[in-house]
Parts: structure tokens; sequence; C-alpha cells
């Protein structure tokens, strides 16, 4: 479900535009985002999209210029734009990539900061997006933008680990526990998974730990830094 906040949304666009949504959502926190987001709306202007800002509430539509294709809002509704969204340029926070992954969507990680990179990282590892540095220009931006327009593998990989996590939330013994735990566990109930289990269960996902809680593997190759600016390759998804 999407905050309380956000309010009502009417589409800008003609029924008629078909020209592919990217959606651009960094975080609703300050993170110094304001640049980046004006280099992102730059990139979008050079192409054949409709593009959608969202800022937040930490900062306002007006300190963003957008081109003619690109509309600015301060929210609006992800869980219902996300279903028509070809594209997602998003900071890569756990609960973004979650729910773009759940729709199939792929997706440009621009990580500020806090887990971002590390869940950056494994997006690419999957195959399910690309990963830039926030000093990227727009001509970079746009280009993996179009990337991820035209390579319909990034969107088969998207919808293959969005499968995975939604198949993990429905298998969770989470309920299970807690109402054994409440002595519940002989009551006839209707299962309806909640939106903490399916984060976890996209934790699990994309940072899969051992027995010892560590991580799993080498995730990312050939990358001289998670953290740094450069692109990470992305692996085959098994």
């Amino acid at each position: 479900a999407d905050p309380d906040w956000v309010g009502t949304w009417q589409s800008p666009w003609n029924t008629n535009d078909y020209r592919p949504l990217v959606l651009v959502g960094f975080s609703t926190t300050f993170q110094k985002q304001t640049e980046c987001l004006n280099t992102v709306a730059e990139a979008l202007g050079q192409l054949p999209v409709r593009g959608l800002i969202t800022v937040g509430k930490t900062i306002t539509p007006q300190s963003i210029t957008a081109p003619e294709n690109v509309v600015v809002r301060q929210a609006a509704p992800h869980s219902k734009l996300l279903p028509e969204v070809a594209v997602i340029i998003t900071h890569a926070g756990h609960g973004s990539v979650v729910k773009a992954l759940g729709h199939g969507v792929p997706l440009l990680c621009v990580p500020m900061g806090r887990d971002q990179n590390d869940i950056a990282a494994r997006v690419v590892y999957h195959g399910a997006g690309l990963r830039l540095s926030t000093s990227a220009s727009a001509d970079q931006l746009a280009e993996a933008t179009k990337t991820l327009l035209e390579d319909a593998a990034y969107r088969t990989a998207a919808r293959r680990l969005g499968d995975a996590i939604c198949q993990s939330a429905w298998n969770s013994s989470t309920i299970d526990e807690l109402e054994q735990l409440a002595g519940l566990n002989n009551r006839t109930r209707n299962v309806k998974i909640t939106r903490k289990e399916l984060v976890e269960a996209g934790r699990s996902q994309l940072f899969p730990l051992d027995g010892a809680g560590r991580f799993v593997g080498n995730v990312v190759e050939n990358s001289t830094d998670a953290r740094n600016g450069q692109k990470l390759r992305s692996e085959p998804v098994q």
C-alpha cells in the first residue's frame, strides 16, 4: 500500500499516449537528491518516454527543471502506477526495489547510501537492472534507461526475481509459528500476506544468508567496488 499522504492521482497524459512510462522515485527522506533528480529529468528529456518524477516530502517539485515530456509531482501512488511502468529509476531502497520487482519492472539503480549499494548490486547480479552513480551524466542515464527499455531480458529477469520473492512470501511460516506460540494453530483462517512479510521475503531473496547469518557466495564479480560509480556486471539468472 502507498502512504496516506500520497493522495489521489489523475494522469496528466492522454489515454492514447502510448509512450513508455518511466517512473522516478528516490528516497522520501533527504539524501541530497535534488541535483541528481535534475540530471535524471534532463536524461528523460532525451528519450521518447513519459517521465514521472515523485520527489517526496523533503524537496519541492519546483526544485526540478523538467522537460516537456516529464511531469514532477510531490507524490503519486506507485502501487497503482507500477503495472504500466516500463522502467523505474530509483535510489534502490529496499521497499522500492521489492515493489518494482513484484510487478516485473526493471530497475535503474542510483544508490545514495545506507543499504542501497548492496541492494543495487543484487539487482544487477540477478540481471533485473543496471546501476549508475549519483554523479552519472544525463547522457549516461539516458543510455542506461534506453537499454532497459529495449532489452527484454531485463524485464524477464525482474519478473523472475519478483515471482521468487512473492513465492517466498506465500510460503512464509511466520504466521503459523506466531499462531502456535499463541495457541491458535488449530484455528481455520484465511491467510493474507502482510507488507512486512513481503519485505522480509524480498530481503531473503536479495540477501541470501547461511546458517551463521553470512552472505552466501560472491554475488558481484568483476567490479572494482560495489560502492563506486562504475556499472556492475550482470550475471545470468539461473
